[in-house]
């Protein structure tokens, strides 16, 4: 089956996943995400990370199944459930939208409740969130989610990206909370495609995680 440019990123040396996955990630879709410090737009930017991410996930481990979701409050929700498609995975991003501002708090709970639904044989929980702009997470619902995580097993990873300014305290403390299967990531702008830092990022985590 073809498949776009995106999914053939290369696998990165000695990064190992769990063996088999749910993933699930959120993309930024704001107002900001027109803005072209990571090009061609963020939008598109996170686009392309997500389609590598796949590919990476699905090189990995060919029994890992993914999905991914918006998080403005113009174009909120889960776009492509779980699946091994790639190719559905590329056509469904096409039709996000820019516009709005990002419910990241709502975003957590909803990847936490779609989790329910991935395949009983699939152990392992995996959520990422791309954030460029301010967001709705404070530190007095930080605690709360990090606990609904824990209850359900799941690892969050946040990717903050952009040269617009936000809040990550409240980010970093969900993290903290949630404990070391969790990473906070702040991608600095560069040359660097934000698919090819993303990747790198979360194989460094994974090489630097307590065993």
């Amino acid at each position: 089956a073809w498949l776009p440019s995106f999914f053939s990123s290369p696998r990165t040396e000695d990064c190992n996943p769990k063996s088999t996955q749910a993933i699930i990630i959120f993309i930024d879709n704001s107002d900001s995400s027109i803005d072209g410090d990571f090009r061609p737009t963020r939008l598109e930017a996170q686009k392309n990370a997500v389609e590598a991410m796949c590919g990476f996930f699905r090189t990995e481990n060919k029994q890992s199944v993914f999905g991914f979701g918006s998080m403005s409050n113009e174009d909120f929700g889960i776009k492509t459930s779980f699946t091994e498609d790639t190719v559905k995975v590329h056509k469904d991003l096409e039709f996000v939208k820019p516009g709005g501002t990002i419910q990241l708090e709502k975003a957590i709970r909803s990847g936490l409740l779609a989790m329910k639904q991935r395949p009983k044989e699939v152990p392992n929980q995996t959520l990422i969130f791309f954030v460029s702009s301010q967001h709705d997470v404070t530190n007095e619902n930080a605690e709360i989610l990090a606990n609904l995580a824990n209850r359900c097993g799941a690892s969050l990873n946040i990717f903050v990206f952009g040269d617009q300014p936000i809040d990550e305290e409240p980010l970093k403390l969900l993290i903290e909370k949630k404990g070391s299967d969790s990473h906070f990531n702040r991608i600095p702008i560069g040359t660097t495609t934000l698919a090819d830092i993303a990747i790198k990022t979360y194989c460094n985590n994974i090489q630097t995680a307590p065993t």
